[in-house]
């Protein structure tokens, strides 16, 4: 049986997540430029993760030339 303790602690995430959930429906406009802003993030750093992959494929392919030379 759960102790009053953890009801009490239950409630209080139920609660908790209620008005955010009501906060986000409310503001739908300013989530959804969160969003934005968190994806050209994300983009950002893919790029960056790009530029050093396709820098890390030519370094390797120079080397495997040296090697068959």
């Amino acid at each position: 049986m759960a102790s009053l303790l953890e009801k009490v602690s239950v409630l209080i995430k139920a609660n908790l997540h209620a008005m955010v959930d009501s906060a986000l429906r409310q503001n739908s406009v300013a989530v959804i430029d969160q969003y934005v802003r968190q994806i050209e993030d994300n983009l950002e750093d893919l790029e960056d993760a790009v530029a050093t992959v396709g820098g890390q494929v030519r370094s390797v392919k120079r080397r495997l030339t040296d090697y068959r030379k």
